[in-house]
């Protein structure tokens, strides 16, 4: 996979110490990167979606940024969401998030497409 550097960052590699310089693209092996993603050097390039525990549902999910990043998924058991949609939940409640994501887990192929909460005790029929 290739990677862009987003710090200046000194790497050990079988051959010696090579800098990597903020801005330069490398290629890497997708379990050689992780360590090195999780530090904050580097990012991919290439469109990657990530499985994320979240403890406020008390479960794993996925993340990409697109539409188009999910096709490579194939068929997985958690829920996905594309970064606009979880743009679109920030704020919401943990009552709030939960729902959603009970929805999402029961239909696929659902999508968040805007977030507006109704007070069901004043506004019954906006549910």
């Amino acid at each position: 996979m290739r990677f862009k550097v987003i710090i200046d960052h000194h790497a050990e590699t079988p051959d010696g110490v090579i800098p990597l310089e903020q801005g330069q693209m490398i290629e890497l092996d997708k379990d050689d990167a992780i360590p090195i993603i999780e530090a904050g050097v580097i990012t991919p390039t290439e469109n990657v979606a990530y499985r994320l525990y979240s403890d406020v549902l008390g479960a794993f999910l996925w993340v990409a940024p697109d539409e188009s990043s999910t096709q490579g998924l194939g068929d997985v058991a958690e829920p996905v969401y594309i970064a606009d949609e979880v743009r679109k939940l920030k704020g919401l409640s943990p009552d709030g998030l939960r729902a959603i994501h009970r929805v999402k887990i029961e239909f696929k192929e659902s999508r968040v497409e805007s977030v507006e909460p109704v007070n069901i005790l004043t506004n019954p029929e906006g549910v």
